[in-house]
């Protein structure tokens, strides 16, 4: 029924509702049977207004169709993460919510977090009152949430006595009452429940209350699992955990309708249920072939909250490849927690990486994070001669100390880890091996940062991400004795870096005088003042208005060997689509900073098509 002014009846005529029609406040709709109590008699009346129109004949007007909803996101940690953002989001436009970049006004804020240590503790509490002070897109005016999945939670409202689904605690707020004219309306809400303090530690800001114009903030990732019994107490957050993290946009949706989604039980729970949809941050295609971990590294809290190691099955695997390159991805990645652990009966790591290869399709195949323990090497080594897969593998290596990586309880010495690099080195040309180095670990002397230095010179890696480290509590490491001052780790980081910096140079500079395949990831208007000039003195390209001169276009890629290359297409050879297509581009030269990007310049006529 439509709503009404709750201030009296206007005048005019009115109209009477059968009693069989009225319902009595007892019984819902989807109720059989007699209605509860006597029947109840209702009398509306219509006001009379001189702007009313005259009743007409025929279906009734169309009501005006509401702005779509708007969901903004923060991606914190790993590869995974951002592969599990993309798929939450595309889930979100599926169903007709727009995307809105983070801090602008928003129904949603999902903030995907990290627990890795200490640092991104603090960082993820940091996105979290970020998101509490982000305007609402609108006033909600959805019904309390009533999580119905284990693993997901809310706090409920202090007049809620109704106990949740197994498996959920309801501890949040409800939404503010007030609606926005647009707006459907929906039960109203019962009085919010008190917020308490963030227990987040003395390093957070002081937490913001959520206020009528507060969006709806949903936590989730690494540190809400790690955290929920924090998050739940400090009232202003829903937190789902990663085991049911592909449902945040039916829960969210759901939510915003007033709906309650039917319990599950804990069995089923589904890490790789997330669909393949159009991309919305990324060009490549993120397919997640693993999750969980069981190695146990001192150093790392990730077993503790991602739990068991559970790998895809190959057969669906293969599935999502194939969807994926028939929705017209041009770079697929495989990507998980600890992809070496992959198995399925038999079948290991690299009998999953050919059956990807050997999917039909126009697409190149890249790996993402590995770990070097259980690989067939051999094997690997020999796919990486398969013209569909890149030529790139980020290796994680933590340190060149064979002390170091014993106490980190890593499952590889450093002399096995050169041998992998030599191999792959041998046979790949072009081959970019590049990796992660933790310095400052607990009880690492002079002589053991040494041998990591060495190391870093002798493998020449293509880049190196640089950890200092940082104290996570729960690890064994925490628990270590002889931790370095901060000042001793911030100058091993400098001393590692200087040496990344070296050797990043050094393999992309031997890149110049190549042809790349490059993957197109964005595209800006060319603000060169010469290349406006030498637009200007040209005939103007169709579509552009008269007396202003088309710019060019500044790409910006990916090689296949996971370089960033930047070149220009001139005014009026740029494709309608310039993302997620292939251009074949000449290194000429490389550009200055730490970071440096390859210059080149683009074969428009080897353009290949989306």
């Amino acid at each position: 029924p439509r709503c009404l002014p709750q201030s009296g009846p206007p005048a005019g005529l009115p109209i009477d509702i059968p009693a069989e029609l009225a319902e009595s406040p007892s019984r819902h709709p989807s109720q059989s049977g007699p209605p509860a109590g006597p029947p109840i008699d209702i009398s509306l009346e219509l006001a009379e207004s001189p702007t009313r129109r005259p009743a007409q004949s025929g279906p009734p007007a169309e009501p005006p169709e509401s702005p779509p909803r708007r969901a903004a996101f923060k991606t914190l940690g790993c590869k995974l993460n951002q592969a599990e953002t993309e798929a939450v989001a595309a889930g979100f436009k599926t169903l007709g919510w727009q995307i809105a970049p983070f801090g602008e006004p928003a129904d949603v804020v999902v903030i995907n977090s990290c627990t890795v240590t200490n640092a991104a503790d603090r960082k993820s509490r940091a996105a979290m009152n970020a998101a509490l002070r982000t305007p609402a897109a609108a006033p909600s005016q959805s019904a309390p949430f009533r999580p119905a999945a284990p693993g997901v939670s809310a706090p409920a409202p202090a007049a809620a006595s109704r106990p949740a689904a197994p498996g959920v605690s309801a501890s949040a707020p409800a939404p503010p009452a007030a609606a926005a004219p647009s707006r459907p309306p929906a039960p109203a809400p019962a009085a919010p429940a008190a917020f308490p303090r963030s227990s987040g530690g003395p390093q957070d800001s002081p937490p913001p209350s959520p206020g009528p114009s507060a969006p709806l903030v949903v936590m989730t990732g690494c540190y809400a699992d790690g955290h929920r019994e924090s998050l739940e107490a400090d009232g202003r957050t829903y937190v789902v955990g990663n085991a049911h993290k592909s449902r945040i946009p039916q829960l969210v949706d759901a939510h915003f309708r007033g709906e309650l989604l039917p319990g599950h039980i804990e069995e089923d729970r589904d890490p790789f249920g997330y669909p393949l949809t159009a991309p919305v941050f990324r060009t490549r295609a993120m397919i997640k072939i693993q999750d969980g971990c069981e190695n146990y590294c001192t150093f790392c809290i990730i077993p503790f909250v991602r739990g068991r190691a559970a790998s895809r099955p190959l057969a669906q695997t293969v599935a999502a490849v194939k969807e994926a390159a028939a929705s017209g991805y041009r770079e697929i990645v495989l990507t998980g927690v600890n992809m070496s652990r992959w198995e399925e009966g038999e079948a290991r790591f690299a009998d999953l990486v050919e059956a990807c290869l050997d999917a039909p399709g126009d697409f190149r195949l890249r790996l993402g994070s590995i770990e070097p323990d259980r690989l067939n090497i051999p094997r690997l080594a020999d796919l990486m001669s398969h013209p569909k897969i890149t030529p790139h593998m980020h290796l994680c290596l933590q340190s060149g100390s064979e002390k170091i990586l014993l106490a980190m309880r890593r499952q590889y010495t450093a002399a096995a880890y050169r041998s992998i690099a030599e191999e792959f080195r041998r046979r790949v040309p072009g081959f970019n091996l590049t990796t992660d180095i933790i310095v400052g670990f607990p009880g690492e002397s002079e002589a053991d940062f040494a041998d990591t230095l060495d190391l870093c010179e002798e493998l020449r890696f293509g880049h190196i991400h640089t950890f200092p480290y940082s104290r996570r509590t729960g690890t064994r490491a925490d628990r270590m004795e002889h931790h370095a001052a901060p000042g001793v780790i911030k100058g091993r980081a400098e001393a590692v870096r200087a040496i990344s910096e070296k050797s990043k140079r050094r393999f992309r500079s031997a890149m110049i005088g190549s042809f790349q395949e490059v993957l197109a990831e964005r595209a800006d208007p060319d603000s060169d003042p010469d290349s406006a000039d030498q637009a200007a003195a040209r005939p103007e390209h169709p579509g552009q208005p008269s007396g202003s001169p088309p710019a060019g276009l500044i790409v910006r890629g990916l090689s296949a060997n996971y370089v960033p290359v930047r070149f220009r297409l001139p005014p009026g050879r740029a494709p309608r689509d310039i993302r997620s297509r292939i251009f074949r581009v000449r290194i000429d030269s490389i550009d200055i900073g730490d970071d440096p990007d390859l210059l080149g310049t683009p074969d428009i006529q080897a353009v290949q098509p989306p």
